[in-house]
């Protein structure tokens, strides 16, 4: 997960680089805005994007794979370990009430989803869901129509 956060992908790095040669002046200024991003991070003071939101964990484990037990807490102090550890913003937001809420200041609860499956390996999809796509919720009740 680390070097997903500091080190761009090289197929990103030539798309800012094409942005960049565009007579666009707002889409240069952005795209060399990118760059910048990107040296710093791969220097590894500073991900990419700090604002992270929501870790997402799936895992897949493999039915032959015995682990002892603990797995979903073992994964969420990895996620806390990587918040605390790598310059990550605390963005995460807990329900006080129906109106109210407050920042968690860990980034914790994690949404972690475990499967098991036939096999004997342990596989892991991690997603960092930020940017405020947290508030892009909709809930619509409606009535039932004739």
């Amino acid at each position: 997960m680390r070097l997903l956060c500091y080190v761009p992908r090289i197929s990103s790095r030539w798309r800012i680089f094409c942005a960049i040669r565009r007579p666009v002046k707002t889409t240069k200024y952005v795209a060399l805005q990118f760059l910048r991003n990107s040296d710093i991070a791969a220097k590894g003071v500073l991900p990419t994007c700090q604002d992270t939101g929501t870790a997402i964990i799936v895992g897949k484990k493999g039915q032959r794979v015995w682990t002892g037990g603990g797995d979903e807490a073992a994964l969420a102090r990895g996620v806390y370990n990587t918040y605390i550890e790598d310059n990550l913003r605390y963005s995460q937001n807990a329900a006080l009430d129906m109106y109210k809420e407050v920042n968690t200041g860990t980034n914790l609860p994690a949404q972690i989803d475990l499967y098991s499956v036939d096999g004997d390996e342990y596989k892991f999809l991690c997603i960092a869901k930020g940017g405020g796509s947290a508030n892009k919720t909709y809930l619509y009740q409606e009535t039932k129509r004739f």
